[in-house]
Parts: C-alpha cells; sequence; structure tokens
C-alpha cells in the first residue's frame, strides 16, 4: 500500500511467495503426518480396550467363581441353606453369560472341563434337601463332591491364565509395531522440522531487510504526527478541564455507591453482630486503603459490647483497654457527635488543636496510636450504638467528602444489619426455647403418670405375690420337696428383685418432682448393712457369690443421722449390683469403718470381683440410665437408674460417693457420710 504521498508499493516478491508456498506444503504433510498417527494411536487404544473390557469378565468371572466355591463349602459343612448356594450359581449363571465388545460371552471362552466340574457340583446340589444339609449327608456328598470341587476351583484360577497369556502377546506385538511407528514418524518429522527451519529462515531475512525500509518511512510520518498532536494538545486542553471536573464529580459518586454495594453486600444472611461487624472493618480497610479500621459499639446497650478490628499492618493492632479504660468519655463524646450530626476529622494530629467540643483524652490516646483519623458516630433513632474509626498511622491525609459519605453509609447499613439479626435470632431463639418448654412439660408429665401408674398397679399384686410366697415356704419342707421349695425361692428372689427395681423408680420420680422429705433419725450403718446383706443371701447364693461383711470400728462408732429407708437403698443397690455383675465364684466384700479424715465420717466400702468397668466410660457412671459396655457385652440386665439414684441419695445426705474399677479384676465403690449430719437445707454439690 502507499505511504503518505509517494507512489511506491511494498509487493510480495517471487521469492517470497515460493517460500511461502514450500512452507504451506512442509506444513501440510507435518500435519497428515500427525493426523496419520492419531488414527493409529486410536487404533491402538480400541484394541487394548476390548482386551482390557475381556480380561475384566474373565476375572469377575474367576471371582463369582471362587464364591460360589465358598458357598458350596459352606452348604457342605451346613451353615447355610441351599437357597443361599442356588442365588450364587444364578449370578455365576448371569456372569457366564455377559458378552464383551468383540460379542463373545464369558462362557465361550471358558474350557469344558470348567462345565464340567461345574455340573457334577450342580448334580450334588439338585440331590440334597432345600434347607440345611444334615451332617449324615455332608460326610457323603463331601467326599463324593471332593474331586469335581477341586476340579472346578482349579477351572477357575485358569480363567484369567489363559487369558493373561493371549493378551500379553498382544501388547507385546502392540509395543513392538509401535516402536517402529514412532522410529519412522520421527525421521519424517526430523527432515520436515529442518525444511520448515530453512524456510522460515529465509523468510525471516528477507521480512527484516523490508522492516528496516518501512521504519525510515515509519519515523518520518512520526515526526509530522508529533507536531499536529502538539497543536490539538493546546485546543483541546480547555475541554479537558471542563470534562474532568464533571468527571471527577461523578466518578465520587459511583466510588461512593459502588463501595457501599461492595461492602454491605456481605451483610446479607450474615448471622451475627461480630461477623457483620468484621465485614465492615475489612471492607472499609481494603476500599480505603487505610491502615486501621476499628469498629466498637457500647455495654450499656441491650445487646454486649463488640470491638473488631482491621489493621494493614498486625503489629498495629490495638488493646481493648485502649477504649474501656475511657468508656464513659468515649460514650460522652460521641453521643455527643451524634446529637450534632457531626463527624470528627483530624488531617494531622501533630498539628491539631482541641476545640472545646472535644475531649482531651480522647485525642491524646487517639493521638499515641494515629496521626490522622476519621470518627464517624452510629446509632438509631436518638440512641447512639458505638463509632466507626478509620485512621492513618504514621501519614497525615486529607480525607475527602466522598470517604466521609462512604464511612457514613457503610456505617448506617451495618447498624440496619446488626440490628435485623438480633431481631430475627431473638424471635427464632423465643420460637425455639416456648416450643422446647412445652414438649418438655408434657413429657415430663407423660413420664410421671406413667411411673405412678405403674407403681399404682404392681406394687398391690408383687405384695401379694411375696406374702403367699413366704406362706408357702413356711408350709413346704425343703428336704422332702426339693424341687418345689428352690422354685419358690426363686420367685421369692426374682418378686423382691422386681419391688426393688419399682421402688428406685418411684424414688427417681420423687426426686425429680422434689418433694422427698428426708426423715432424720440415728442410723446404725452395721446394723444396718447386716439387713441389706440377709435380704441378699439368697441371690448371692443363687449367683454363686461369697459375701463378707466387716465392721472395722465397733457399732457405736457407725451412727449418723439420716433417713434409714433411703440408705437402705443406697447400699441395697450397690450391694445388689456387686453380686449381679460377680462372676460365679466370686467374692463381694463390705467393710464399714470410722474416719476421722476431713471430721468425723462413716466410710463404707463395697468390692467385688466382677467385670469392672472400662475407664473411658467413668465420667457417665451416675448418669441415669447409663449402662457399662461390659454390662451390655455379658448381657446381664438392668435399666441403669440404681447409681444416679445411690448418687442422689448420698449427695442430699451430705456424703459423697467415688469408685474405682478396673476391667476383668473388679470395682471398689466408696460411700463416706458424715457422722452428725443436721441438716437437710444444704447440698454438697462437689461431687
Amino acid at each position: 500500500m502507499p505511504i503518505g504521498g509517494s507512489n511506491e508499493h511494498f509487493v510480495v516478491r517471487r521469492s517470497k511467495q515460493l517460500g511461502l508456498v514450500a512452507l504451506g506444503i512442509l506444513v501440510t504433510v507435518f500435519a497428515v503426518v500427525a493426523l496419520r498417527t492419531s488414527d493409529i494411536a486410536v487404533n491402538n487404544m480400541e484394541t487394548v480396550s476390548e482386551t482390557g473390557n475381556t480380561t475384566s469378565n474373565i476375572v469377575i468371572v474367576q471371582r463369582e467363581s471362587l464364591v460360589f466355591v465358598f458357598a458350596f463349602e459352606q452348604w457342605l459343612s451346613g451353615t447355610i441353606p441351599r437357597r443361599d448356594l442356588e442365588v450364587r450359581r444364578a449370578l455365576l449363571a448371569e456372569r457366564l453369560l455377559v458378552r464383551d465388545d468383540t460379542g463373545v460371552s464369558n462362557g465361550e471362552r471358558v474350557q469344558p472341563e470348567y462345565f464340567q466340574a461345574l455340573g457334577v457340583l450342580d448334580d450334588y446340589m439338585e440331590a440334597g434337601p432345600s434347607g440345611l444339609l444334615p451332617p449324615d449327608d455332608q460326610i457323603i456328598i463331601q467326599s463324593k463332591s471332593a474331586d469335581a470341587l477341586n476340579g472346578f476351583i482349579f477351572e477357575s484360577r485358569q480363567l484369567v491364565a489363559r487369558i493373561a497369556e493371549v493378551s500379553d502377546e498382544q501388547m507385546r506385538q502392540l509395543v513392538r509395531d509401535e516402536n517402529i511407528r514412532r522410529t519412522k514418524l520421527y525421521v519424517v518429522v526430523l527432515v520436515v522440522l529442518v525444511l520448515v527451519s530453512l524456510v522460515a529462515g529465509f523468510l525471516t531475512f528477507r521480512r527484516l531487510r523490508d522492516f528496516r525500509r518501512i521504519g525510515v518511512r515509519i519515523d518520518n510520518k512520526h515526526r509530522e504526527l508529533d507536531e499536529m498532536r502538539a497543536r490539538l494538545q493546546e485546543v483541546d486542553k480547555d475541554l479537558q478541564m471542563r470534562l474532568e471536573r464533571e468527571r471527577t464529580e461523578s466518578a465520587e459518586r459511583k466510588w461512593i455507591d459502588s463501595g457501599v454495594r461492595s461492602i454491605s453486600a456481605q451483610f446479607r444472611g450474615t448471622p451475627t453482630s461480630e461477623a457483620i461487624a468484621e465485614f465492615m472493618v475489612e471492607g472499609l480497610g481494603r476500599f480505603l486503603r487505610a491502615d486501621s479500621v476499628i469498629s466498637h459499639s457500647f455495654a450499656e446497650l441491650p445487646w454486649p459490647r463488640i470491638v473488631k478490628q482491621w489493621h494493614q499492618r498486625p503489629e498495629s493492632q490495638v488493646d481493648e483497654s485502649f477504649f474501656a479504660e475511657f468508656e464513659s468519655r468515649w460514650f460522652t463524646f460521641i453521643n455527643r457527635l451524634w446529637g450534632d450530626r457531626r463527624v470528627d476529622v483530624v488531617v494531622d494530629s501533630n498539628h491539631i488543636e482541641i476545640s472545646p467540643d472535644q475531649i482531651p483524652e480522647i485525642v491524646e490516646i487517639t493521638r499515641q496510636r494515629a496521626r490522622s483519623w476519621v470518627i464517624v458516630p452510629v446509632g438509631e433513632g436518638t440512641h447512639v450504638m458505638g463509632f466507626v474509626l478509620v485512621a492513618m498511622v504514621e501519614n497525615a491525609r486529607v480525607w475527602s467528602a466522598a470517604e466521609i459519605e462512604l464511612i457514613q453509609e457503610v456505617s448506617a447499613a451495618a447498624a440496619g444489619s446488626c440490628t435485623q439479626s438480633r431481631l430475627f435470632w431473638q424471635s427464632m431463639q423465643i420460637a425455639e426455647n416456648d416450643a422446647e418448654v412445652g414438649r418438655l412439660i408434657e413429657l415430663d408429665k407423660a413420664k410421671n403418670d406413667f411411673i405412678e401408674n405403674m407403681n399404682h398397679e404392681s406394687r398391690t399384686p408383687l405384695t401379694s405375690i411375696i406374702g403367699y410366697t413366704e406362706v408357702a415356704l413356711d408350709g413346704v419342707d425343703a428336704d422332702a420337696e426339693p424341687a418345689l421349695a428352690s422354685s419358690l425361692t426363686a420367685v421369692q428372689r426374682n418378686a423382691r428383685r422386681l419391688q426393688i427395681l419399682i421402688e428406685n423408680m418411684m424414688q427417681v420420680s420423687k426426686t425429680d418432682l422434689k418433694h422427698v422429705p428426708l426423715l432424720i433419725a440415728t442410723v446404725d450403718v452395721g446394723q444396718l448393712l447386716g439387713n441389706v446383706a440377709n435380704s441378699l443371701h439368697l441371690g448371692a447364693e443363687d449367683c454363686g457369690v461369697e459375701v463378707t461383711l466387716r465392721l472395722d470400728s465397733p457399732a457405736g462408732d457407725l451412727l449418723i443421722d439420716g433417713d434409714s429407708s433411703q440408705l437402705e437403698q443406697v447400699f441395697v443397690n450397690l450391694m445388689s449390683n456387686a453380686i449381679k455383675f460377680t462372676p460365679r465364684g466370686g467374692t463381694v466384700t463390705v467393710v464399714a469403718r470410722q474416719s476421722h479424715s476431713g471430721g468425723d465420717v462413716v466410710e463404707v466400702k463395697v468390692k467385688d470381683t466382677g467385670i469392672g468397668i472400662p475407664v473411658k466410660e467413668f465420667p457417665n457412671v451416675f448418669k441415669r440410665f447409663f449402662r457399662a459396655s461390659t454390662a451390655t457385652q455379658a448381657s446381664i440386665p438392668g435399666f441403669g437408674i440404681g447409681l444416679s439414684l445411690v448418687h442422689s441419695v448420698v449427695r442430699e445426705h451430705h456424703g459423697r460417693i467415688t469408685f474405682d474399677s478396673t476391667v476383668g479384676k473388679g470395682t471398689v465403690f466408696t460411700v463416706t457420710l458424715p457422722a452428725r449430719f443436721t441438716s437437710t437445707s444444704q447440698v454438697d454439690q462437689t461431687t
């Protein structure tokens, strides 16, 4: 094309045309070679895929065959019915019918010996009964089917080996063909690349020479354009100044709107006021490129005090004492700004003069941590909520009206979001609390009604059973009728166990309702333990457990003030648990003594050689309805309310209960009761 007023044309010479044609031919040859190579690679991948699919199907047939063998052996051992074996046989038959990508089924690839052995196994399976195989048939069929079973296992394991040999040979041939093809390809590519390099070098050399000629003419035109540009700049200078003023005003407005939108958008869906404050301080700091941003709400408000900070440098973090020490002065200063609808702006604190409406302490502590700042009050209606402080630590800064307006709008949006979030969560919490309280009241009433009805319906007939059993035992000669005497004794023992359970449940219910007064009287702990041991004597003998009671202090030293019936329940539960969780042949030892550690107390230890409690379950032992995993694994019955009742009664008597246990070795519970219990108004919560 012509340049400027010259008639000289730059045309492509014939040598360049020939070079471009040669380059195009070489690129075409290279593309054809690449496409051909791609087609061969795709064909090879398809061959590999077909081989892999066939091998995968044969592997699955082998797995199903071995699963069928395992099921057949289980049927022979009488552990599964024939129906389960037939299911495994049906799955194997389905897998033999599956075809691979070449259309050949898995069964067509299997040797005849495989089906011969499988047929023999099918005949034995069909001849057997429909359910489990009787022991006599197990021996007969095991001996008859042993050869067929071994042959079937051998053929099953040979499936993959045969296919693997074929696939390995195919893969080796593919690798050899691919290596030959790649060698030829590399030679062709190398030749093409050498030719392309030569043609490209020739074209590049000719092109560079043309560029030098064009560059001279371009430099001349640039000088002419520079002169014209200088004249145009002088003409447009005035117009640009007017447009700049309008653009600045519009840009500031857009800048404020974009900042408010980008920061406020994070408030939507934010669950807490703390999160809203964090988003606000970080958004203002990054958008304004400030050094520090602090949001502070006062503690006098219905919501708690919130202080959130963002700092360009972490070492600029301000301790909360910065605000707490002068909390009242901060509130007075911010409240004054909010009432006057003003903000506090400081360009350079090194040259500030404190005005009458400023508080000197506030100015001084702020100047210690910042050189330039903007303090914007935040409130709602006539009430001030807090403030936002945006500061530069070391440099002075002239804060524009747009920046101050941005801080005010973002702060107002954050205050509104905090209020909405607080109201929403309060309403949700009230609704959840109301629903939960109603549900708990209904459950508690239903529980108490059930326990009262059960007690009313069970107590009278149970008392009659125990009474009539005692009468019957009195009239039975144990030597003449040992079976009858043993049966009546078992009925009496279980009835008393049920009676203890009902009494425990009633005691738990009364404890929940807080209406169980203690009937205080002098209690002889030694005599009480003896009565409990006698009442549990029959149960201990039946369990094969030896119970030993030892008083290490005189009877007169084992007196306490307490409720005899409730304390009896404590030791009945502890001793019956020890008997129940001790294996046959074990021992339960009960030791009572007076101790003077921490005052005069009576200490009772109940030690067994039972199954024990795992250490990780210690914190849950006294929780209601808790049962140790060792008891569950041993299938020992129980409801898990005895120890919770023991803990409650001992605590009401100002006592303390502790325990120690080792799995497989036993457990020891220690009850410590004050020797002089005089008041029921205090409850020891330390246990």
